[in-house]
């Protein structure tokens, strides 16, 4: 109930500006304590219900691309929505190179080790920066686990949370009583 407003008003916000739901259909919004949690995610904000995953498969097809981002020892990627209209009405042009991160399944043990590539070339079209945007509603991206180049959901590149100044476990405590942590 503390995230649902702004998640609405996200989608609201996104529809407008893209001029198709990137919302409607979630990889995940929630799961359960009995869920079997991917390797390398312990501390998975899709617990606490305070997280969503945006569905990737568009991205297959060029609706959705991601940029990857080095900060220190951290990964983290940005997502962008390719608007219905490409007549500039919508989104502004990409000036960074969009991250392959479907490079690894094409039989490059480079590709593969370095989790992707470089796209040979800039993005063409207009972009709307749905990591900025969810951002503006409080929603942050989460970094890439330590093993995302071999694994591919630890880039976490679909995933946003809404920490509002919590840990963790103080997002778990929300829900659950403290007796989940023995």
């Amino acid at each position: 109930d503390l995230t649902n407003e702004s998640f609405s008003a996200l989608r609201e916000k996104l529809k407008a500006e893209t001029g198709w739901d990137i919302l409607a259909n979630l990889e995940s919004a929630f799961q359960p304590l009995s869920s079997v949690n991917d390797p390398g995610m312990e501390d998975n904000w899709l617990y606490t219900g305070r997280g969503f995953k945006i569905n990737y498969i568009p991205m297959n097809v060029g609706w959705l691309m991601i940029t990857k981002e080095e900060y220190g020892t951290q990964t983290y990627f940005r997502l962008y929505a390719r608007p219905l209209y490409q007549d500039g009405s919508m989104g502004k042009p990409v000036l960074h190179r969009a991250w392959n991160i479907n490079a690894r399944f094409d039989n490059d043990p480079g590709a593969y080790e370095r989790g992707g590539e470089l796209a040979p070339a800039y993005p063409t079209g207009y972009w709307v920066d749905v990591t900025d945007m969810a951002l503006r509603y409080d929603w942050e991206r989460i970094p890439a686990t330590p093993n995302w180049t071999t694994y591919f959901q630890g880039a976490q590149f679909n995933l946003f949370v809404m920490r509002q100044g919590l840990t963790w476990r103080n997002a778990m405590l929300e829900l659950y009583p403290p007796d989940i942590f023995i």
